[in-house]
């Protein structure tokens, strides 16, 4: 059976059953972004890079501000909003999270990657950062981890549906608008026959061939009857 992903009116809130894949995604995207941590924080220094040049790069940062340094050292504040981003995502998932599986996981994404760069600012004072691109030349990419990919790919994903949710509703407003309706469904009967209705609302009526020749008889015999003196 096909999932329908369009939004239904009426959708019970609460978690559900859908709560344990929901729960899954966001799990493995924190364990991820912890245990890569770990490994960058044990095994590279400070600023530390392997290789020390290339396209892509290991380099050990840290980050007291948001995504691209953004409010330096306003920790309390960050930590702050990522407690009400993180409230605000188990909300919105418990209202809306039966309507689509694309609305779940991406707010699955936007969850493990807000618990995992609100468990460093907790834990640590500021976030590690460790992945490095190389744009052209020298310049690199700002320094990112698995949490930040994860906020981002979330973000993209959710942006995507409620864009298409509001595609869907405005061409269900223009066909309402028009007196567009659905086409009367057919039922069929055998081999080519259907039933439905005529332009009159009545249903239509066909006698099948093979009942051709017991109705002649039938006919027949009324008129021997008929004939004969009572």
């Amino acid at each position: 059976m096909v999932e329908d992903d369009r939004p239904r009116p009426g959708t019970p809130r609460g978690f559900g059953g859908h709560f344990l894949p929901f729960a899954a995604v966001t799990l493995t995207i924190f364990i991820a972004d912890q245990a890569a941590k770990l490994l960058i924080v044990s095994n590279l220094r400070l600023y530390e890079s392997i290789p020390e040049n290339g396209l892509l790069r290991l380099t050990h940062v840290t980050n007291t501000g948001s995504a691209f340094g953004l409010l330096r050292g306003h920790t309390d504040f960050l930590i702050l909003v990522s407690i009400i981003g993180v409230l605000g995502v188990l909300f919105y998932y418990r209202a809306n999270g039966r309507e689509s599986a694309l609305l779940r996981y991406s707010l699955a994404l936007l969850l493990g990657g807000a618990l995992g760069n609100l468990t460093d600012r907790l834990a640590r004072g500021a976030v590690v950062d460790f992945i490095s691109v190389r744009v052209w030349s020298d310049y690199y990419f700002p320094t990112f981890n698995v949490a930040d990919s994860a906020l981002t790919v979330g973000l993209f994903a959710l942006a995507f549906y409620v864009m298409r949710n509001r595609a869907t509703e405005k061409r269900l407003e223009q066909e309402a608008a028009a007196g567009i309706t659905p086409p009367t469904t057919t039922f069929p009967l055998g081999d080519g026959e259907e039933s439905g209705e005529n332009d009159s609302g009545e249903e239509s009526s066909a006698t099948s061939p093979s009942d051709e020749p017991v109705a002649e008889e039938q006919r027949a015999e009324d008129g021997d009857s008929s004939d004969r003196p009572a």
